[in-house]
C-alpha cells in the first residue's frame, strides 16, 4: 500500500546475496514472507514456494514494501539496514539508504511521491528517504515506532509499538501526536482500511477496529497465537496474517473470518516477522463489508477452522 544521489546507496551486495531457487518473476498476488536469517520467501498466489531471496546480511528480516516499479525493499531488523531487490528476473540486490542511522528498522511504506518511510523498533525514529535513499525527514515519536502506515492524504503517519500501547498517529507537518487509537490493545504489523479503520495483528488474535478504535471483529485460528505479520490480499476482500508461533500464514476473509488459504513456511516457529502481497507497486485499500464476525461469534469460526485444518492434515498424511 502503500524510494537516495549517492554512490553508497547504489553499492551492490549482490556478491553476498543469492536465491536458493531459480529466480522467479514477481507477479500480481505473490506473497512474500520475511523468514529470518537474512531471507525472504517468495510464494506464488497459490502458495507454491518460488524462490528464497537472501539479503546476505543475516539476522531478522521484517518489513517489506514495493516501490512504484515493483522493486522489493526489506528491512534488516538485526543488521540495521535495508536491502532492495530489483523486480527483474535476476532480482539484483543492493543496499538502500545512505547513512541510514536507524536502529532496528522494521515497518516500511512508500508514499505517492516514491519516498520510503521507515519505522524503528528501537528508538522511535521514523525516517523519510527519497528514491535514492537520502534522508529527507526524521521524526521523533518519543517511543517505539515499529510498524507504520500513512493515511490516505499522507498528512499523518500511524505507528504501533510492536505489541504495546495501541496505535498512535503523528501529524507529519507539525509533529503533533494524537491520542492513541484503542490503547488497550498492542499491535504489530497493521493496515489501514478504506473506511479509516484498522486491521492489525495482535498477540492472540487479529483485530479489526473502526476509525475511533472500537473493536469490530476478531480473527483467529484454534491453538494459534503470536500473530505478528499482516497485509491485504489483492482481491481487497481478504488479508494474510502470519504467526511466528508456527511460522504459518493464513488468508482470512474479512467479511466472514473464514480461513481461505494457508502457507506453511516450514520453519516451525520464531522465524516469520513480516509479510507483503505483490501489487506491482500499486496501493490497495480493502473493501469493507459491514457483515463482520463479532468477537462473540469466534467459537463458531474457530470450530470451522479446526475442521479445515483436520481435513488438511489428514490429506497431507495420506
Amino acid at each position: 500500500m502503500k524510494r537516495i544521489p549517492t554512490l553508497l546507496a547504489a553499492v551492490s551486495i549482490a556478491a553476498f546475496a543469492y536465491s536458493d531457487a531459480t529466480a522467479a518473476q514477481f507477479s500480481y498476488g505473490d506473497v512474500f514472507a520475511s523468514v529470518n536469517d537474512g531471507k525472504v520467501a517468495h510464494y506464488g498466489a497459490d502458495g507454491t514456494l518460488l524462490e528464497t531471496l537472501n539479503t546476505g546480511v543475516g539476522g531478522i528480516t521484517s518489513g517489506l514494501a514495493f516501490d512504484g516499479n515493483g522493486n522489493l525493499y526489506v528491512s534488516n531488523h538485526t543488521n540495521g539496514s535495508i536491502t532492495r531487490f530489483a523486480a527483474d528476473e535476476g532480482h539484483t540486490s543492493s543496499a538502500f539508504g545512505a547513512d541510514l542511522k536507524i536502529k532496528k528498522p522494521e515497518g516500511l511504506v512508500f508514499d505517492s511521491s516514491g519516498n520510503l518511510w521507515v519505522g524503528s523498533g528501537c528508538c522511535g525514529d521514523i525516517k523519510k528517504l527519497d528514491p535514492d535513499g537520502n534522508t529527507l525527514l526524521s521524526l521523533k515519536t518519543g517511543r517505539r515506532a515499529d510498524w507504520i502506515q500513512l493515511n490516505q492524504d499522507e498528512t499523518k503517519i500511524y505507528y504501533s509499538e510492536d505489541v504495546h500501547n495501541g496505535i498512535r498517529t503523528l501529524d507529519i507537518s507539525t509533529g503533533a501526536q494524537d491520542t492513541a487509537l484503542s490503547s488497550r490493545y498492542g499491535f504489530a504489523q497493521f493496515q489501514i482500511l478504506s473506511d479509516g479503520g484498522i486491521i492489525a495483528a495482535h498477540k492472540g488474535t487479529v483485530k479489526r477496529l473502526d476509525s475511533l478504535g472500537k473493536l469490530l471483529a476478531s480473527y483467529d485460528v484454534p491453538g494459534v497465537d503470536k500473530w505478528f505479520s499482516l497485509d491485504i490480499n489483492t482481491d481487497e476482500e481478504s488479508f494474510w496474517a502470519g504467526s511466528y508461533q508456527n511460522d504459518t500464514l493464513y488468508r482470512f476473509d474479512i467479511a466472514t473470518g473464514s480461513v481461505l488459504q494457508t502457507i506453511d513456511t516450514g520453519f516451525g516457529g520464531e522465524h516469520l516477522y513480516g509479510v507483503a502481497v505483490y501489487t506491482g507497486g500499486q496501493p490497495l485499500l480493502a473493501n469493507v463489508n459491514t457483515e463482520v464476525p463479532e468477537p462473540g461469534t469466534l467459537g463458531m469460526l474457530m470450530a470451522s477452522a479446526a475442521g479445515f485444518f483436520f481435513i488438511r492434515r489428514k490429506a497431507i498424511r495420506s
